[in-house]
């Protein structure tokens, strides 16, 4: 008769943080899907058949790179200047760029109040 003993703490440990990560992304692709569900309703009250689809994409695209900028800072939140920065770009101009100054002590946000920012600024 042979006894063997495996030591199953590792495999253990790493399926408990499996399902902790399996449950943060479920939690996150709710929130995004809410905002994207917001985001249309908004844009659906505040555009014509016609505009519709450009706002929203413009939504879209500004939603995505706020996620760009929260995924660089491992999910831990953003600077407020880059973010303005970022959804100030598409309507920032060579003649404009003098008109706009962004400046002041470094503002961390939380990822909560980050993505809501992308659909909020945009027209």
């Amino acid at each position: 008769m042979v006894i063997t003993f495996v030591d199953v703490t590792d495999l253990k440990r790493l399926e408990r943080r499996q399902q902790v990560l399996l449950s943060e992304l479920t939690h996150r692709v709710k929130n995004i899907l809410a905002v994207v569900q917001a985001m249309a309703h908004q844009t659906e009250r505040h555009s014509s058949p016609s505009e519709f689809v450009e706002r929203f994409g413009g939504r879209l695209l500004a939603l995505a790179s706020t996620h760009d900028l929260l995924v660089q800072s491992d999910w831990k939140g953003a600077d407020l200047a880059s973010l303005a920065r970022q959804q100030l770009s598409p309507y920032t101009t060579a003649e404009s760029k003098n008109r706009v100054r962004i400046e002041g002590e470094p503002v961390s946000l939380s990822p909560d109040i980050v993505t809501p920012s992308a659909w909020l600024c945009t027209s």
